[in-house]
C-alpha cells in the first residue's frame, strides 16, 4: 500500500474510516478497494488480497475489489489473471476490472 499522508498519520485503519464514512454518506453506494498493475506481480496481488481479508475481518463495508490494468507494452498472463479473479471471487466479493489496451505498430 502506498504510504500516503493518511496512512502515515492513522495507519491502515484510515481505510476502515474511509469505507465506513462512505457507507454512511451513501448507503446504496457500491464500495471497492482498488489497485493497479496486480496482473504482473503476484506479490502485489497477494498484498491486495491480504489487505482485503483484514478489512473484511474487521467488518469494513467493502463490496468488491477493483483491478486496473494498462496493457500498452505487455499483455498479462491469462492463467495468472484468471487465478487472481477466482481468488477474489472466493472472498464472496464483486470484481470490477478496468483494462485498457493499446496497440502500437513499430515499423522498421
Amino acid at each position: 500500500m502506498r504510504r500516503s499522508t493518511c496512512f502515515a498519520v492513522l495507519g491502515e485503519p484510515y481505510l476502515d474510516i474511509a469505507f465506513h464514512a462512505a457507507r454512511v454518506a451513501d448507503p446504496s453506494a457500491v464500495l471497492y478497494l482498488n489497485e493497479t498493475f496486480t496482473e504482473f506481480s503476484d506479490a502485489k496481488f497477494d498484498g491486495l488480497l491480504d489487505l482485503a481479508e483484514r478489512l473484511l475481518d474487521r467488518g469494513v463495508p467493502m463490496d468488491g475489489i477493483g483491478l486496473q490494468g494498462y496493457f500498452a507494452l505487455a499483455s498479462p498472463d491469462g492463467a495468472r489473471l484468471q487465478a487472481q479473479l477466482e481468488r477474489i471471487g472466493a472472498l464472496g466479493r464483486e470484481v470490477e476490472c478496468e483494462l485498457a489496451c493499446k496497440t502500437v505498430q513499430i515499423s522498421g
